[in-house]
């Protein structure tokens, strides 16, 4: 996932989701690391694929890894975290868009 503030206020970009459980949450934009990909390019490819933005600047500001209930299950994940700019500053005044390769209806 990529951390991304705009310039003039310092809003972080996030996408709003929904727990099996019904609560509402909130996240930094990002996706899965295909088989051979690096995590870097990971976060290009997602946000190219789910808004359509190219990013500048990328650099990696840590690794979390999260042990946590998902649908009655136990989940694991290990997140690379990126901070990232946007190539086209134009793109801080988009106030809200879809993601295009938004999955979650599906389950």
């Amino acid at each position: 996932m990529a951390v991304i503030r705009r310039p003039r206020d310092g809003a972080l970009l996030v996408t709003e989701e929904t727990s099996p459980a019904g609560e509402v949450f909130h996240r930094p934009l990002g996706g899965h690391v295909e088989f051979g990909e690096y995590a870097r390019d990971t976060v290009h490819r997602e946000f190219q694929e789910e808004i359509g933005q190219a990013l500048t600047g990328v650099r990696l500001a840590g690794v979390l890894e999260n042990i946590f209930p998902w649908g009655g299950a136990t989940q694991h994940e290990i997140v690379f975290v990126f901070t990232a700019a946007f190539a086209d500053e134009a793109a801080y005044e988009i106030r809200e868009q879809s993601i295009a390769d938004d999955q979650r209806a599906d389950g």
